[in-house]
């Protein structure tokens, strides 16, 4: 799937997902960017729902960024954040991502320190 991103202009290092004392930031490369301090994430929970595909799907506040089906977890965000899907901004409520590592992910969000 890493090839497939990669031919639609979305090399490895332009998605991340980073976490710092004070912000949130997903990046997909062009096709999703978002930015929220941090304070914002209420919840934080693995995801084990269904993925519709990989990239950035979304709809009604909930939004899904992937690059795969595995190590998926759940944010969800009061107030709503708002991010860029291909340029065009969109509310995000409820933020579902693929981590490479989600359980430390999960656990630096919930101890409030640095991922």
């Amino acid at each position: 799937m890493n090839g497939l991103l990669t031919l639609g202009a979305i090399p490895e290092s332009s998605r991340y997902v980073e976490l710092d004392d004070e912000v949130l930031e997903v990046r997909l490369g062009w096709a999703f960017r978002l930015t929220v301090a941090r304070e914002t994430v209420v919840a934080a929970l693995p995801d084990r729902g269904r993925i519709g595909g990989i990239g950035a799907h979304g709809w009604a506040g909930t939004w899904l960024v992937n690059t795969t089906s595995k190590g998926l977890v759940r944010l969800e965000l009061d107030p709503p954040g708002r991010a860029t899907v291909g340029g065009v901004p969109v509310t995000v409520r409820v933020l579902r991502v693929s981590l490479a590592e989600p359980e430390a992910f999960l656990a630096t969000v919930r101890s409030g320190s640095q991922a």
